[in-house]
């Protein structure tokens, strides 16, 4: 059984985070990236319309042996349209999986909720975890919070050392891979 980490990264935060995780845990980390550069304009049109980006990547990485775990994030609390096209492409997963997500925003539990429904509808399978981590939390406390702010953050070595060991203390002594071979 191989562990896969599959990333996609508009800012380059996820993408740290992905191979930070991935290096962490001896994983495998595949990227997905897209032919053309992508603007937050479009970000807005694939989400109102609902379309998928050409992506860079086939859907065959991942077999059935394999634990693959996704590294997004999400807009408009949605899976980020470059990794919906990649999933959309698996149509359904033939392994377990769980979804990581250094996001944005993210204060609503209901959210939350909705997120692991649309993975599981599109996959045909509950993921094992979803962990979502706040670039708020990132932040000195008392720091007045923008969008501005918290879209233009990007995060250093020690913030990916912490938010690793953060995901691996949530993932137990026991993570779902574990019980996959």
């Amino acid at each position: 059984m191989k562990i896969k980490v599959i990333s996609y990264s508009f800012t380059g935060n996820n993408e740290a985070l992905a191979a930070e995780f991935a290096k962490a845990i001896g994983a495998e980390h595949l990227r997905i990236t897209e032919p053309k550069k992508r603007t937050a304009g479009k970000i807005v049109r694939e989400n109102l319309f609902n379309r998928d980006p050409k992506i860079n990547l086939s859907g065959d990485e991942i077999s059935v042996d394999d634990f693959a775990i996704f590294v997004s994030p999400f807009w408009f609390g949605k899976i980020a349209s470059p990794l919906r096209a990649y999933l959309n492409l698996l149509k359904s997963i033939p392994s377990k999986y769980g979804f990581l997500s250094l996001c944005v925003g993210y204060d609503n539990p209901e959210t939350y909720q909705k997120f692991k429904i649309e993975l599981g509808q599109m996959l045909g399978r509950a993921p094992e975890f979803v962990i979502l981590k706040r670039i708020a939390d990132l932040l000195p406390p008392g720091q007045e919070l923008s969008q501005k702010l918290l879209t233009e953050y990007r995060v250093n070595q020690e913030d990916l050392k912490m938010l690793v060991a953060s995901i691996i203390e949530e993932l137990g002594d026991t993570p779902p891979w574990f019980g996959n071979s």
